[in-house]
């Protein structure tokens, strides 16, 4: 069943539907698919009766989202009630999604220190440029800053389900230029990386070590949560699930 989107709460009605979207991911399709079914037929049904009681759009609008704030527990234990009768009916496959979600923490944490790890660097870079005492725009400085953002690009890359395993593949090229151009801009900059630099007998040896070990657990995370076609899995729901409305 579609959204209504043409009714007079139709803001409400689609915030409420990407609720139900958030909350059903990861689940069986199908069930997720009669979820949607059934709040959006509660929606339509509660739109065209205060409609026909007079009501205006926005009391329409506060209705629907009021109710939906109070269902957001049964929701959420809803989806915890489906997530058990899941791991019960597919033990192997409950396994997997747990994995699924500690590669995908993972590397999203990565991409977002990476990111950081990147404005930290231009930030100096461009309070040190600000002081006079490097040249501004520097070969450098415009690599570090384009990785910067491909580094933005890979973090919001590595937050979809649907394109992780690409965002691991983009985040290697500003992975490997933010570690060593990074480390090396600083080392002219920083007091302390200018101190590590020269009081590690392997500095250079580490940097090494430590950009291609980073790309290797890319490369990992990109093999690991490359699309593959899962077997079908159908978990009707046949215990009483906790009331609600919307």
């Amino acid at each position: 069943m579609t959204a209504t989107v043409s009714s007079p709460a139709s803001r409400a009605v689609v915030a409420v539907l990407v609720w139900c979207d958030l909350y059903t991911r990861n689940l069986d399709s199908a069930i997720a698919e009669q979820r949607r079914d059934e709040i959006a037929s509660d929606l339509y049904e509660h739109s065209v009766w205060a409609r026909e009681q007079g009501h205006p759009a926005s009391t329409i609008s506060l209705a629907i989202v009021s109710r939906a704030m109070r269902g957001a527990g049964a929701d959420l234990s809803w989806r915890r009630a489906q997530q058990r009768r899941e791991a019960l009916a597919y033990p192997a496959y409950a396994r997997q999604r747990r994995a699924n979600g500690a590669v995908s923490a993972a590397l999203a944490a990565f991409a977002f220190l990476l990111l950081a790890w990147g404005t930290y660097v231009t930030g100096r870079i461009s309070a040190t440029v600000a002081q006079g005492t490097i040249e501004p725009w520097s070969q450098t400085s415009a690599v570090l800053l384009a990785s910067t953002a491909l580094a933005a690009c890979g973090l919001v890359l590595v937050l979809r389900n649907k394109t992780r395993a690409l965002g691991a593949l983009w985040l290697m090229a500003p992975t490997a230029l933010l570690i060593q151009a990074g480390l090396y801009q600083l080392y002219s900059i920083s007091v302390t990386v200018g101190w590590f630099t020269l009081a590690m007998r392997n500095w250079t040896f580490a940097v090494n070590l430590l950009t291609a070990g980073s790309l290797i657990v890319l490369l990992a995370a990109a093999i690991w949560a490359w699309p593959t076609r899962t077997p079908p899995r159908t978990v009707h729901s046949t215990t009483t699930e906790p009331e609600r409305t919307y």
